[in-house]
């Protein structure tokens, strides 16, 4: 196997060492629909996006990503 590709299947390993939780789904006709998740470790973090909601409704400035 090319170096290049032991590397990046490596890569791809190490990212996935803190994945964990839970993903509810449905597949209907050869679609899939995501229906709700949860993990543990989400790096999701609500009071962030509230207070960016919050600057981008008030004008206020802050991070407008």
């Amino acid at each position: 196997m090319r170096p290049e590709c032991v590397f990046v299947r490596d890569c791809i390993a190490r990212s996935q060492d803190n994945v964990e939780g839970k993903v509810q789904m449905s597949v209907f006709k050869g679609q899939v629909y995501i229906l709700g998740r949860e993990s543990p470790k989400s790096l999701y973090n609500e009071e962030l996006v509230r207070l960016r909601e919050y600057h981008r409704l008030s004008g206020l400035p802050g991070d407008q990503k």
